[in-house]
């Protein structure tokens, strides 16, 4: 009875150090940890990694920044806050607009394999057109302004989401968009914007 008691003590402190161990931790985005204030975020990724700023809204909850991204010039990284305490939650990449279909095409498959190479298998991969557009009917990029072409592919981690997808751009183009979702602060602006709504009624 002793020896059966002393057995299942172990295996109660084994399943808590095993809980303990894997203890969620913030994603770092090229090697800066997605845990502080947006200006603080962004002053380092603009001292360490040579960004420039391109923009900035008045409540300074969001910075767009450009430069290089994954050997790619002319990306645009958009650092996104929740909205009390502009702690950072998201960020996105956003690549240089292309004009053809089979351009935009060609860099998310890029990306895609890039990805999957040091991720393995995403948690999620779509690729279709919404009727009557599809596939290498001549009119994929006026899908993509419509909102009826759906490429997109997530991978799920205990730190991060992350998500490769077709974006609308600007004068009938396209961009592949990449974004970041770290998983303690994306439940910490869904707990701040839950207070705002509370507070408001």
């Amino acid at each position: 009875m002793r020896f059966i008691l002393s057995l299942l003590m172990c295996l109660i402190s084994f399943g808590v150090f095993a809980q303990e161990s894997k203890v969620i931790k913030h994603y770092s985005f090229l090697g800066i940890e997605m845990n502080m204030k947006v200006d603080e975020f962004a002053i380092k990724l603009i001292q360490e990694k040579g960004y420039e700023v391109l923009y900035v809204p008045d409540d300074s909850t969001a910075y767009i920044l450009g430069g290089q991204f994954a050997g790619i010039e002319d990306c645009k990284i958009f650092v996104l806050g929740t909205p009390k305490t502009k702690t950072v939650w998201k960020v996105a990449v956003s690549f240089p607009d292309k004009k053809s279909w089979y351009s935009v095409k060609s860099d998310y498959i890029k990306l895609v394999d890039s990805y999957k190479k040091k991720y393995g298998k995403p948690d999620i991969h779509k690729e279709f057109f919404t009727s009557p557009y599809e596939d290498g009917d001549g009119y994929e990029m006026t899908a993509i302004s419509l909102e009826k072409c759906h490429y997109i592919t997530i991978f799920e981690k205990d730190d991060v989401m992350i998500g490769i997808n077709i974006d609308n751009g600007n004068n009938r183009t396209a961009h592949v968009m990449v974004t970041y979702e770290d998983i303690i602060n994306k439940k910490l602006t869904e707990k701040e914007k839950n207070e705002i709504i509370d507070d408001d009624i």
